[in-house]
């Protein structure tokens, strides 16, 4: 693959400046284009879809609230860009800090050379209670597999085959928070550049006072045997991640989920 620019879309909040701190740093890189996406509000949308609804409980075993949709929603914008690019991109929440533009460089060129024709997608978060500035460098870049999907779509490196077949699977189901179903392959970079929000930033979509349980599907039913198995992935892969992403000498704390 060319070194060229590649997108970095951040899906922007409207009304909100938080997206400043990541955008400043991604505007400093050679690397990457920065892309700004306006964010799709809950209230923004339609009412609730019976047959979505019932898909949503099959999948979390509760109904979404109209904000984890239209988070979904802002990110299936955000990976059409990455669709229609040629070599692939970044997809970022706005609350997304760098930790080490370097390394996010180098992760992000490496990961889209070595899978570009590939479904295959990177978290560059890092898990780490905490994480002292500068001590990635000279750290050899290593792409884990997960077991499932990476926990947290905050920011993500997607090859465009990935992010096609991601948008494909969200238009013919439930707008599904972060991750609809699909073949995609995840990775985790062991050595995580990102950092999730800091000190004045918060989640817009973490009304969980508001979610509404729904009926279990029956424990034995196809739906219910495979999402189950998934979710225990899911588990599994929480477990692993601090072995994948082990504490440097310098952090104090061991890494947690």
């Amino acid at each position: 693959m060319n070194v060229q620019r590649i997108p970095a879309v951040i899906i922007q909040t409207p009304n909100s400046e938080r997206f400043l701190p990541l955008f400043e740093v991604i505007c400093k890189s050679e690397v990457f284009e920065p892309v700004l996406i306006v964010a799709t509000m809950g209230y923004s949308l339609s009412g609730e879809n019976e047959e979505f609804i019932q898909e949503e409980v099959l999948r979390y075993r509760r109904v979404l609230t109209q904000n984890e949709r239209a988070c979904a929603v802002s990110h299936s914008e955000a990976r059409n860009v990455i669709a229609q690019s040629q070599h692939g991109g970044i997809v970022f929440e706005d609350d997304a800090r760098v930790i080490d533009l370097e390394h996010l460089e180098q992760a992000a060129l490496s990961f889209l050379a070595k899978f570009s024709n590939m479904s295959s997608a990177l978290g560059l978060l890092d898990y780490k209670n905490q994480h002292v500035e500068g001590c990635t460098d000279n750290t050899p870049l290593r792409f884990r597999k997960l077991l499932a999907e990476t926990p947290l779509a905050v920011a993500t490196v997607l090859t465009p085959i990935a992010a096609s077949e991601i948008l494909k699977s969200a238009s013919t189901s439930s707008q599904t928070a972060d991750w609809p179903k699909s073949k995609c392959r995840f990775f985790i970079l062991s050595d995580g550049c990102v950092r999730h929000g800091d000190t004045t930033s918060g989640s817009v979509i973490g009304d969980t006072a508001m979610r509404v349980s729904g009926k279990t599907p029956h424990l034995f039913s196809p739906h219910s045997l495979s999402s189950t198995y998934h979710r225990f992935l899911q588990k599994l892969d929480t477990i692993l991640i601090p072995y994948y992403q082990p504490k440097c000498p310098f952090c104090p704390i061991s890494a947690t989920i």
